[in-house]
Order: structure tokens, then sequence, then C-alpha cells
């Protein structure tokens, strides 16, 4: 099962490793800070699921979930956000998201989707 997080804030990273790493069994986790980084990994890891910023410093997270759902990837993509505006919501869902959660009050949250999503993919394998 290959994780990529996307993410410009390092120490965010690490977090959602160590809650990641406690709760999940056979995750290989690869990371990315920023759209040309996380373009590069996706098409190197070929990632289950992508913990995706929507806000990054060259290009936002909205952008490449456009790129990701674009190319008919098979990713499950969560957004994350410190801004989880009603907008920002209604707008990732629409365009294929399957999460979208606010880093600050739902990040207990991350490791029960994870494990949602793992489930599911391996259902499908």
């Amino acid at each position: 099962m290959e994780l990529l997080i996307v993410d410009d804030h390092v120490e965010y990273i690490d977090r959602v490793i160590e809650l990641i790493s406690n709760d999940s069994e056979l995750i290989n986790i690869s990371t990315a800070n920023n759209y040309a980084d996380a373009v590069e990994a996706i098409a190197k890891k070929k990632p289950h699921i992508i913990l995706l910023d929507v806000n990054l410093p060259d290009k936002s997270g909205i952008d490449l979930l456009r790129y990701i759902k674009e190319q008919k990837m098979s990713s499950r993509i969560v957004m994350i956000t410190n801004q989880a505006t009603p907008i920002y919501k209604k707008q990732c869902l629409a365009m294929g998201a399957d999460y979208f959660l606010d880093k600050s009050n739902d990040f207990e949250m991350i490791s029960t989707v994870v494990a949602t999503l793992s489930a599911e993919v391996r259902s499908q394998d």
C-alpha cells in the first residue's frame, strides 16, 4: 500500500507519519512538498492514497487534484487544509476528493480515514 503526503510544512508531515505509523500496517509512505515534486512522486510511486494540502507553494492542491483526476488515476484523495471553508470543501468533493479534513480539528481522524481507504483499496485488488 503506497501513501503519498503532499504538504509544504515538514513538521505537519512528521506528525502525520507518526500518527499513521502507529495505526497502519504495511503502508509505504512518501512525501512531496510542492506540486512539481508531487507530480513526479505520483508517476514513480503510483500511490493508492494521497493526503493533499490545499495550499502548496507553487500551485494549489486543487490544481493537483484536477491533474490526478484528468489523468484518470485511481488514487484515493484526502484533502487537508487549515482553510476548511465550505467553498473549498464543496469544490474538492465535487472534483472527486474522497475526504476533506481540517488540519487542526480533524487531525486525529487521519489514521481512521487512511485505514478505511486502505481497506477499500485492498478489497478492490
